[in-house]
């Protein structure tokens, strides 16, 4: 896919989406949106570049986008990379810390030259986290969470030339409530 004028793909309860080893290019609001319904889809080893506002969009609140959103748990998101793009490279519902290797669904993904990395989108699960994931030329941050209610862990993650590495930020921070950084790399 290349030059459109809008999303790429977007997904409102579908059932069994697979995009693999795809190419999508320049793309306006989200490239690829997975809303809450969407169950089992498969998103691995794509590459998006260029992720741009909608010049039809207000200009007095600018509605936040990504490369990729996934606002659904029933998703794998593997090997993909995201880069140049005006705001998010990834919006996602992180797995649960208790997750083992083989069972992780977001897992080798990368961005670079966005204004975020990863935004993990807040949880009230106990615990969620991401793994091996790698950010560059994040223009603001490489990992975030906003207003978490679950602990966050982030594992074998590469955050480099960023304004600001791993911001968590929790909602209403309480002794259950902890952010960890496990067998990373913060660099620049």
């Amino acid at each position: 896919l290349t030059d459109g004028n809008n999303y790429a793909i977007v997904s409102e309860g579908s059932h069994g989406i697979s995009l693999e080893d795809n190419v999508i290019h320049r793309t306006f609001r989200d490239g690829i949106e997975l809303d809450d319904a969407t169950v089992r889809a498969a998103i691995r080893r794509n590459l998006l570049v260029g992720n741009h506002r909608s010049p039809d969009e207000a200009t007095d609140w600018i509605r936040p986008h990504a490369f990729i959103y996934a606002d659904t748990l029933s998703v794998e998101l593997e090997g993909n990379v995201v880069s140049g793009g005006e705001d998010m490279g990834f919006v996602v519902r992180a797995d649960a810390c208790s997750a083992a290797d083989g069972d992780l669904r977001i897992v080798d993904n990368e961005a670079h030259a966005v204004l975020a990395g990863a935004f993990v989108l807040a949880e009230s699960r106990g615990c969620v986290a991401l793994h091996r994931f790698t950010a560059w030329k994040a223009a603001h941050i490489g990992v975030t969470t906003v207003d978490q209610r679950s602990s966050f862990e982030l594992h074998d993650a590469v955050i480099a030339d960023s304004h600001i590495g791993v911001s968590p930020n929790f909602f209403n921070p309480a002794l259950h409530t902890r952010f960890s950084l496990v067998s990373s790399h913060v660099l620049g």
